[in-house]
Protein backbone atom coordinates (compact mmCIF):
# COMPACT_ATOMS: atom_id res chain seq x y z
CA UNK A 1 0.00 0.00 0.00
CA UNK A 2 2.77 2.42 0.90
CA UNK A 3 4.49 1.73 -2.45
CA UNK A 4 1.27 2.62 -4.31
CA UNK A 5 0.87 5.83 -2.32
CA UNK A 6 4.51 6.77 -2.97
CA UNK A 7 4.05 6.06 -6.68
CA UNK A 8 0.91 8.17 -7.01
CA UNK A 9 1.82 10.95 -4.58
CA UNK A 10 3.84 12.90 -7.12
CA UNK A 11 1.55 12.04 -10.02
CA UNK A 12 -1.61 13.95 -9.22
CA UNK A 13 -2.70 14.01 -12.88
CA UNK A 14 -2.61 10.20 -12.98
CA UNK A 15 -4.51 10.04 -9.69
CA UNK A 16 -7.25 12.32 -11.06
CA UNK A 17 -7.46 10.25 -14.26
CA UNK A 18 -7.82 7.01 -12.29
CA UNK A 19 -10.46 8.60 -10.07
CA UNK A 20 -12.45 9.85 -13.06
CA UNK A 21 -12.24 6.47 -14.81
CA UNK A 22 -13.47 4.74 -11.64
CA UNK A 23 -16.30 7.24 -11.30
CA UNK A 24 -17.27 6.77 -14.96
CA UNK A 25 -17.22 2.97 -14.57
CA UNK A 26 -19.52 3.13 -11.54
CA UNK A 27 -21.86 5.55 -13.29
CA UNK A 28 -22.05 3.20 -16.28
CA UNK A 29 -22.88 0.29 -14.00
CA UNK A 30 -25.64 2.33 -12.35
CA UNK A 31 -27.05 3.30 -15.73
CA UNK A 32 -27.34 -0.35 -16.80
CA UNK A 33 -30.26 -0.74 -14.41
CA UNK A 34 -31.90 2.45 -15.67
CA UNK A 35 -31.59 1.35 -19.30
CA UNK A 36 -32.79 -2.16 -18.44
CA UNK A 37 -35.82 -0.63 -16.72
CA UNK A 38 -36.60 1.34 -19.89
CA UNK A 39 -36.13 -1.85 -21.96
CA UNK A 40 -38.74 -3.74 -19.91
CA UNK A 41 -41.13 -0.84 -20.50
CA UNK A 42 -40.81 0.76 -17.08
CA UNK A 43 -42.52 3.99 -16.18
CA UNK A 44 -40.33 6.95 -17.25
CA UNK A 45 -41.54 9.04 -14.32
CA UNK A 46 -39.75 6.63 -11.95
CA UNK A 47 -36.30 6.86 -13.56
CA UNK A 48 -34.93 9.36 -11.02
CA UNK A 49 -36.22 7.22 -8.12
CA UNK A 50 -34.71 4.12 -9.70
CA UNK A 51 -31.34 5.84 -10.12
CA UNK A 52 -31.45 6.96 -6.48
CA UNK A 53 -32.32 3.40 -5.43
CA UNK A 54 -29.28 2.12 -7.33
CA UNK A 55 -27.04 4.63 -5.56
CA UNK A 56 -28.39 3.46 -2.18
CA UNK A 57 -27.79 -0.17 -3.19
CA UNK A 58 -24.15 0.57 -4.04
CA UNK A 59 -23.62 2.56 -0.85
CA UNK A 60 -25.39 -0.05 1.27
CA UNK A 61 -23.56 -3.04 -0.14
CA UNK A 62 -20.21 -1.26 0.14
CA UNK A 63 -20.92 -0.29 3.75
CA UNK A 64 -21.71 -3.77 5.05
CA UNK A 65 -18.55 -5.30 6.52
CA UNK A 66 -18.96 -8.77 5.01
CA UNK A 67 -16.97 -10.29 2.17
CA UNK A 68 -18.61 -9.80 -1.19
CA UNK A 69 -21.92 -8.46 0.14
CA UNK A 70 -23.71 -9.77 -2.97
CA UNK A 71 -26.67 -10.96 -0.94
CA UNK A 72 -26.97 -7.53 0.64
CA UNK A 73 -26.99 -5.87 -2.79
CA UNK A 74 -29.66 -8.29 -4.04
CA UNK A 75 -31.80 -7.69 -0.96
CA UNK A 76 -31.50 -3.92 -1.26
CA UNK A 77 -32.22 -4.00 -4.98
CA UNK A 78 -35.35 -6.10 -4.64
CA UNK A 79 -36.71 -4.07 -1.73
CA UNK A 80 -36.04 -0.80 -3.53
CA UNK A 81 -37.43 -1.98 -6.84
CA UNK A 82 -40.61 -3.33 -5.24
CA UNK A 83 -41.39 0.21 -4.10
CA UNK A 84 -41.32 1.36 -7.73
CA UNK A 85 -42.87 -1.53 -9.66
CA UNK A 86 -44.60 -4.88 -9.38
CA UNK A 87 -42.83 -7.79 -7.70
CA UNK A 88 -42.52 -9.58 -11.03
CA UNK A 89 -40.92 -6.56 -12.72
CA UNK A 90 -38.61 -6.11 -9.72
CA UNK A 91 -37.32 -9.68 -10.03
CA UNK A 92 -36.85 -9.33 -13.79
CA UNK A 93 -34.99 -6.04 -13.43
CA UNK A 94 -32.76 -7.37 -10.66
CA UNK A 95 -31.77 -10.46 -12.65
CA UNK A 96 -31.18 -8.53 -15.89
CA UNK A 97 -29.22 -5.66 -14.34
CA UNK A 98 -27.16 -8.00 -12.13
CA UNK A 99 -26.36 -10.20 -15.12
CA UNK A 100 -25.20 -7.32 -17.25
CA UNK A 101 -23.51 -5.05 -14.70
CA UNK A 102 -21.81 -7.61 -12.49
CA UNK A 103 -21.17 -10.70 -14.55
CA UNK A 104 -20.25 -8.88 -17.77
CA UNK A 105 -17.84 -6.69 -15.81
CA UNK A 106 -16.34 -9.78 -14.16
CA UNK A 107 -15.92 -11.59 -17.47
CA UNK A 108 -14.34 -8.55 -19.14
CA UNK A 109 -11.98 -8.11 -16.17
CA UNK A 110 -10.93 -11.77 -16.38
CA UNK A 111 -10.31 -11.48 -20.13
CA UNK A 112 -8.31 -8.26 -19.67
CA UNK A 113 -6.20 -9.81 -16.89
CA UNK A 114 -5.66 -12.97 -18.95
CA UNK A 115 -4.60 -11.05 -22.06
CA UNK A 116 -2.31 -8.85 -19.96
CA UNK A 117 -0.75 -11.95 -18.40
CA UNK A 118 -0.12 -13.49 -21.82
CA UNK A 119 1.42 -10.27 -23.18
CA UNK A 120 3.73 -9.92 -20.17
CA UNK A 121 4.68 -13.61 -20.38
CA UNK A 122 5.61 -13.26 -24.08
CA UNK A 123 7.78 -10.21 -23.42
CA UNK A 124 9.80 -12.06 -20.80
CA UNK A 125 10.69 -14.97 -23.10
Amino acid sequence: FSECVALLFNKKKLLVQVYLLNLFQRLCQLMITVFSFVAIRGNFSKLADLFATQIYVVLGSNSVPIPGSMGVADYLMLNGYMELMSIEQAYHLEIISRGISFYTCTILSMLTAGIGYLIIKRRHR
